[in-house]
């Protein structure tokens, strides 16, 4: 789960839990064995998106869109449905 840290300077920090983001694909979602081709590559299973490209990078952008699931509303953290 999240978590959200108030910073001094009116930033924030999002922790986001790692496992797992380096199998689902940054493009459709879907986890699917076998598309971790390599210990550096991606390739999604999902016959509609067929994405792949760099494991790092696809888990990066897992990670930046699970930070962006929380959005301040009214002060409050709410969870952004994606």
């Amino acid at each position: 789960m999240s978590q959200t840290v108030p910073l001094y300077r009116g930033g924030r920090l999002v922790r986001v839990p790692s496992p797992g983001t380096s199998l689902r694909c940054s493009e459709c979602g879907t986890v699917t064995l076998g598309s971790r081709e390599s210990q550096d590559w991606f390739a999604c299973r999902n016959t509609e998106c067929q994405w792949s490209g760099n494991a790092d990078f696809n888990a990066s952008r897992n990670i930046d869109r699970a930070g962006l699931a929380l959005v301040t509303v009214a002060g409050r953290a709410v969870v952004r449905q994606t």
